[in-house]
């Protein structure tokens, strides 16, 4: 039996975030990370004006992808692009994730993680790069090379754009168990931010607090990858047994027309 687990990635990240996990999962779900536009290769970054067209970037894209069981993981960020992912699904009645998984973001009706204000292009380069760092979120050595961040920061500012998009609209409760995250030294999103979630659940819920801050998918110490991996065998066995699919990263997006 098998679940294809769908990860989406922190703001400014990569689908490399989680090689990690290659390996790692239970048996019975198979690692599906996502690549977002312009990540291995800043250059190829293809922006998006407004998170409703990156949405529906995924959903044509991924959509035969997600022909057979899968569960969604959204880390941060990720959790929200999940979130509104699966929600557009619902509309049209198409194939839903047996599970969704959410780790260290507000739930979406609540006011989202803020590392700068609605403004971000008018805070520098290194003063957002010292906010990251701060939460966990850079190398402190990376700090010294303003010539590397130009290219770092280019895609957090697209994706903190995204984010300052997003506008709340009510929404169905979600039709799968619901299982969220977060670490009790989070210095962006608190414990309630994250219970908030329990009002979008049908299903079953369950909130795990993690000895860790806001970046819990790079800490290996924090125990992410275990409390998700036993709430993905509670899943896994219960689904009918498809065609294992490859342990592949989910290419990055072109735009649909």
């Amino acid at each position: 039996m098998t679940v294809n687990l769908f990860c989406f990635h922190h703001a400014g990240g990569t689908a490399s975030v989680f090689r990690a996990w290659e390996g790692a999962l239970p048996d019975g779900v198979t690692l599906r990370p996502v690549q977002l536009p312009g990540r291995e290769n800043p250059a190829a970054a293809l922006p998006y004006a407004d998170l409703r067209s990156l949405i529906a970037d995924l959903d044509a894209q991924l959509d035969d992808e997600l022909a057979a069981p899968h569960a969604f993981f959204g880390h941060s960020m990720g959790a929200l692009l999940a979130y509104w992912l699966l929600q557009r699904r619902m509309a049209r009645a198409a194939r839903l994730p047996e599970v969704f998984l959410a780790a260290a973001y507000a739930a979406p009706h609540l006011t989202r993680p803020v590392l700068v204000g609605n403004d971000i292009d008018s805070v520098d380069d290194l003063t957002l790069a010292h906010r990251l760092r701060a939460i966990g979120g850079l190398p402190e050595d990376l700090l010294t090379r303003p010539e590397w961040l130009r290219v770092l920061l280019g895609s957090v500012r697209a994706d903190l754009r995204l984010c300052a998009d997003h506008r709340y609209i009510a929404a169905p409760p979600l039709p799968m168990p619901v299982f969220v995250f977060g670490g009790r030294h989070d210095p962006l999103v608190t414990l309630d931010q994250l219970d908030g979630w329990r009002e979008h659940a049908a299903d079953a819920f369950a909130l795990d607090v993690l000895d860790g801050g806001h970046f819990l998918v790079q800490d290996r110490n924090a125990g992410l990858l275990p409390a998700l991996g036993r709430r993905l065998a509670e899943v896994a066995g219960r689904v009918p047994d498809r065609l294992a699919a490859q342990h592949t990263t989910v290419a990055p997006l072109r735009r649909v027309r």
